[in-house]
């Protein structure tokens, strides 16, 4: 979700079971009581979308979605212009000749493109078959094209599930955040989004060995984070671990620089297996952080058991302050 004019939230969201993508905007009302909504992509399969408006060139905002379809997959770029509720044409940023594809085997994504990110004038998605997290820079405003410096996320081994990004203000560094799936660990890495050399980020640093389990069948582990900056401009990273069969965690990565060369990990909450998932953080108040996430209670996939949970902690003693359902 986006802020038109600071105040009215724009909202993006998939329809007909993952074959449209709409954007509503509440143009007059801040509480969404009224809104305008427009379908702004069809496809047989939209994967995932990211949202950001563009802040140098109101009343536009950017969407970068992954389509899945029989001839292969695509990383599409749109533009709307929210006055006027219409699509400019539509770019073609990627093209992988497979379609998305789950192995049976392994349980893991095998083919296709996924988990596009925007921030600032960055984007970053996931090349599977390549198995490469994909960075590119310098994107012009309008069109939706990149200029220059496309790079890859260090050396892994199949990184790009459930990539983060974040840009630094006042600078061009992003901080990036990311699970390389046979490594089974998160890294965190930094990037000059305006250098000039071929590989802008610093080299990955390892924040957690045991941020995922192996496969997507433990409760989603390591799935849906959410990284965000701190009231002190430090990023914060929210995250669902399954440390064992029975438990499941809410875990932070708190980065105690503006590029998160030195950070701490810490749990929040834990519970039956489930427990954690798919968070997300907001901070309030000096020091304090609250962070919403979801409770399967030892049930994954079965909805009469999910519950939507709330942590409230201090960031700066990490202890959990307030805890309720």
């Amino acid at each position: 979700m986006e802020l038109w004019k600071g105040r009215y939230p724009v909202i993006c969201h998939t329809a007909n079971d993952g074959h449209a993508l709409v954007l509503a905007l509440c143009r007059t009302s801040t509480t969404c009581e009224s809104f305008e909504q427009v379908t702004i992509l069809r496809g047989q399969r939209i994967l995932y979308f990211d949202l950001l408006q563009h802040l140098e060139s109101r009343p536009f905002v950017r969407i970068l979605a992954t389509v899945s379809n029989p001839c292969g997959c695509d990383l599409v770029g749109l533009v709307v212009n929210l006055k006027t509720m219409q699509v400019l044409p539509i770019e073609i940023l990627s093209h992988a000749s497979e379609p998305f594809h789950i192995d049976d085997t392994t349980s893991l994504p095998a083919t296709g493109l996924d988990n596009p990110l925007l921030a600032g004038q960055a984007l970053a998605y996931w090349d599977i078959a390549n198995r490469k997290l994909i960075g590119q820079f310098h994107i012009h405003a309008m069109p939706f094209s990149i200029v220059d410096n496309t790079t890859t996320f260090g050396a892994f081994y199949n990184p790009g599930a459930w990539a983060r990004m974040v840009v630094i203000p006042k600078s061009n560094a992003l901080v990036v955040t990311l699970i390389d799936l046979e490594q089974h660990s998160l890294f965190v890495t930094h990037c000059n989004s305006l250098s000039s050399v071929n590989s802008p980020c610093g080299p990955p640093r390892l924040v957690d060995a045991h941020a995922y389990n192996g496969d997507f069948t433990d409760f989603g582990a390591g799935g849906f984070p959410e990284l965000q900056l701190g009231w002190n401009g430090y990023p914060v990273l929210v995250y669902f671990v399954q440390s064992s069969p029975q438990k499941g965690c809410l875990r932070v990565m708190q980065c105690l620089d503006v590029l998160c060369v030195q950070f701490r990990v810490f749990d929040v909450s834990c519970g039956l297996a489930g427990h954690g998932r798919d968070a997300s953080v907001t901070f309030p108040s000096r020091g304090t952080a609250t962070v919403s996430f979801l409770d399967l209670q030892g049930h994954d996939d079965d909805p009469s058991f999910m519950q939507a949970r709330v942590a409230v902690f201090d960031v700066q003693q990490n202890l959990d302050m307030k805890y309720s359902s």
